[in-house]
């Protein structure tokens, strides 16, 4: 063998190594189960706390997509308010109705989370944003907020609602 074919079949060696890696370390799909966190959405709860204002709650709910594609965004059409002793459930046109504000995170810079009526809560992908939501007054105590994403597992998290606002 000349020294250049030594040379391109070595390249060729680490080429085909660095292709078979990276497919291993991004998808799974040399061994073990493939996988691709570009299909499906990871939506989480940053924060979530309430205000009771004027006869009114006002649930302000820090959201983001942390895994999911791109080409358009993930959308939550449920949210729902519960303890053991009450359950309020939102659908997509009520959050529209009642989202008062939106600040979306200083990262954002051409995709802006929004609300539809069809759609919900909207979250690109790597962006932030906190939804502020008017409801009905809710009693003092502790609760639990939970967002639907359709196509995967729900999200919840806690937050309470403090006495004497």
């Amino acid at each position: 063998m000349q020294r250049q074919d030594v040379i391109a079949l070595v390249f060729a060696v680490i080429v085909a190594a660095f292709i078979l890696g990276t497919g291993q370390w991004a998808y799974g799909n040399l061994y073990g189960p493939l996988h691709n966190y570009s299909k499906k959405p990871l939506v989480e709860i940053v924060s979530a706390n309430a205000t009771n204002i004027d006869g009114h709650t006002y649930l302000v709910l820090s959201v983001t997509d942390v895994n999911g594609p791109d080409a358009y965004q993930t959308s939550v059409p449920i949210i729902v308010v519960s303890n053991s002793t009450f359950s309020l459930t939102l659908n997509s046109t009520q959050i529209y109705t009642q989202t008062v504000k939106i600040v979306q995170a200083p990262w954002n810079l051409n995709k802006k989370d929004g609300v539809s009526r069809v759609g919900g809560l909207e979250l690109w992908l790597g962006a932030e944003a906190a939804y502020t939501i008017r409801i009905n007054q809710l009693e003092p105590g502790q609760y639990t907020v939970t967002l639907y994403v359709p196509e995967v597992p729900a999200v919840s998290t806690s937050f309470t609602v403090p006495a004497g606002a």
